[in-house]
């Protein structure tokens, strides 16, 4: 009887166990690749990068704080149209939205949004990021005719006051504005949102203290922060960026059909059934000499030059 209860709890963790790991597998995607991806990077100067990162760190001081948030539009405008047709938003509660579409019109899309908080105080997180996207822009449209992928950017320029409702206003005007063009509920949005508490300023939610043990750290390259509907494609995005030199990539899909979670950016895109993902790219933030800016910016080139589907 006692070696018959002993087998069985020992069936049972064991089953537990393998339960386990595959919860875990599921729920981060890991690649277990243990080959050193060789991707060809982008010819961009290093002194180029950081002359026009001073650049932008040095928006804010540049203009008083009545006309800070309309110099920032400007500045930014000015950078955006050195690639592309620009189109100028403004929305009735104040906010400016910036929009650049650069590659093949006839191909699928590659969503990219920014929301960049117009501060009095510069925002390192937030320059370096605004400065990758438009050098990936740069770099996109110099193969216009060709890529798998049209990169779509759009720039939510905010105030910091009611920074909350701002994000989540412009967020589910974006959802609605896809869902109206009949954009495909499978075309990945990646979500940028630079020198904000992450991820819960994108998700609103006490999930994320269920997964707290899962949660991507920040020593990794890249962290993405997707839905468990989106596994499947989560898993090809990581798959691709690894293979085009970011080495070092944390994700995590959570389920999100749960009741009463508060109105928040990611909500607005899940809600719509929109494939979005947060972002994070801490390879930005650990950076000395511009190396990781490099291979970031090459890394989302490769996906837009190339595409997912493999």
């Amino acid at each position: 009887m006692v070696k018959w209860i002993i087998s069985r709890v020992t069936d049972l963790l064991i089953a537990l166990i393998v339960m386990t790991l595959i919860l875990v597998g599921l729920l981060t995607q890991p690649l277990f690749v243990w080959s050193t991806p060789k991707a060809p990077q982008l010819a961009l100067e290093r002194s180029a990068l950081e002359r026009d990162l001073r650049a932008l760190l040095a928006i804010p001081a540049a203009y008083d704080a009545q006309n800070r948030f309309e110099g920032t539009a400007k500045e930014l405008i000015t950078r955006l149209s050195e690639v592309g047709s620009v189109e100028q938003n403004e929305r009735t509660d104040g906010q400016k939205v910036l929009r650049l579409r650069v590659g093949n019109p006839d191909a699928k899309k590659l969503y990219v949004v920014l929301h960049y908080v117009v501060t009095e105080k510069p925002i390192l997180e937030m320059a370096e990021t605004t400065l990758s996207l438009i050098e990936l822009a740069k770099a996109v449209s110099k193969d216009e005719d060709t890529t798998a992928l049209q990169l779509n950017l759009t720039i939510f320029l905010h105030r910091p006051e009611q920074l909350e409702k701002s994000l989540y206003q412009v967020s589910l005007s974006h959802a609605d504005q896809l869902v109206q063009g009949k954009a495909s509920t499978e075309a990945p949005i990646f979500i940028f949102m630079p020198g904000l508490r992450l991820p819960d300023a994108a998700y609103l939610s006490e999930q994320w203290r269920y997964f707290s043990l899962l949660m991507p750290g920040g020593e990794n390259d890249l962290a993405l922060y997707g839905r468990l509907n989106d596994v499947f494609l989560l898993r090809k995005l990581k798959a691709n960026l690894y293979e085009a030199g970011l080495e070092d990539l944390d994700s995590i899909s959570i389920p999100v059909n749960f009741p009463n979670t508060r109105s928040a950016p990611l909500k607005s895109y899940w809600d719509n059934r929109l494939a979005a993902v947060l972002v994070r790219p801490n390879i930005l933030w650990h950076d000395k000499n511009y190396a990781g800016h490099v291979r970031f910016i090459s890394a989302l080139h490769a996906l837009v030059n190339k595409g997912y589907e493999r």
